[in-house]
């Protein structure tokens, strides 16, 4: 069944895009966590599994962490190339994250979240799925990979991402 999510005051997150107040947002088989740096009001309707409150936020505090770091090296890569321009110097590319881990263990989620974030930067980070088993770009058996643009994180899409403008399903 469908299982929705309203946010009525204060600010929240999922998968490092911001909720709308007042804005209903559906999911259907989806294991999903809000989160809020400061304190929200949420409403559930529908049907769901499981629904509980935590105060342990360590993930996100890593997940913006490394999105930091990974905007000091975009950053440096950017300056190194309108730096090339005027040396010979050698450019620096921009960052490469491999994220790896056992099964369940929070490895989609820390992607859709990361790209969430550069994305509200105007970054456009190129995705690559290479899970075969779980594919969330295309059918299972295969890898796959897509420049991912502003706005192109979707809270509501099963996968989160879209790209140019069409949700990934």
């Amino acid at each position: 069944g469908l299982c929705t999510v309203r946010l009525l005051s204060g600010s929240a997150e999922l998968f490092g895009s911001e909720l709308a107040t007042d804005h209903p947002y559906g999911f259907t088989g989806s294991k999903i966590a809000i989160f809020s740096w400061h304190g929200c009001t949420i409403e559930l309707s529908g049907k769901y599994d499981v629904c509980y409150t935590s105060d342990e936020t360590n993930s996100n505090v890593s997940y913006v962490n490394t999105h930091a770091q990974l905007e000091v090296l975009r950053d440096d890569s950017l300056k190194s190339l309108s730096e090339k321009e005027e040396s010979k110097e050698e450019k620096k590319e921009g960052p490469r994250v491999l994220i790896c881990g056992p099964p369940d263990s929070g490895k989609s989620s820390l992607c859709r979240t990361l790209l969430s974030y550069a994305t509200k930067l105007h970054r456009s980070p190129i995705y690559v799925d290479l899970d075969v088993s779980s594919q969330t770009l295309s059918v299972p058996g295969t890898i796959a990979a897509t420049p991912v643009s502003c706005g192109g994180v979707n809270p509501s899409s099963p996968t989160g991402i879209s790209a140019g403008g069409d949700e990934i399903t």
